[in-house]
């Protein structure tokens, strides 16, 4: 917070006070704390990251990305919130926003691999297939994203030949 040890202390217990209404299933008032936590300790990172997740589970995407947005502003190196961030968009259909997010995010193979297969599961399958591309070039296990690669390749033609072939270069030693 980087605020006095009073004020760390408020912002917890209004946070506590937003989840205890949570967990009563009192999601109107918890909204409201949560607000008004914010609004007192925009700085706070775990009330921006409450708020996104109880608006998410009430079905406001666009208050969930704002405030998820808020809250990796705060915590840039949280590859959750940039996943949830691209989640919020692909479920929103916006995946030239979602792949704008990846690309702010901080670059780590593996986690673009996990974006990839989530664009795979959302059903963009081409976007996918470019993410597995940027995801061997940042680091990835160039034999896992082979592998998701030929899967998705089948997926996109249907072609069972032209599927196997990036499996080709996975070496016989591989686990998969």
């Amino acid at each position: 917070l980087g605020k006095g040890k009073s004020e760390d202390q408020s912002a917890q217990a209004m946070l506590f006070r937003a989840r205890v209404l949570i967990s009563a299933d009192k999601p109107r008032e918890a909204a409201g704390e949560l607000r008004n936590l914010v609004r007192a300790y925009p700085e706070f990172p775990q009330g921006w990251i409450e708020t996104a997740l109880l608006a998410e589970k009430n079905g406001r995407l666009n208050e969930a990305l704002d405030a998820y947005k808020k809250a990796v502003g705060l915590i840039p190196e949280n590859l959750d919130l940039w996943y949830r961030i691209i989640a919020l968009q692909l479920k929103d259909k916006k995946p030239r926003a979602a792949v704008q997010t990846l690309d702010k995010a901080p670059d780590q193979g593996a986690f673009r691999l996990q974006v990839a297969l989530l664009f795979a599961d959302e059903g963009y399958n081409k976007e996918a297939l470019g993410l597995l591309q940027s995801a061997t070039e940042n680091g990835a296990d160039p034999d896992e994203t082979s592998y998701y690669r030929s899967i998705l390749e089948f997926r996109i033609t249907g072609d069972k030949e032209g599927a196997l072939k990036p499996q080709r270069c996975i070496p016989p030693q591989s686990p998969l």
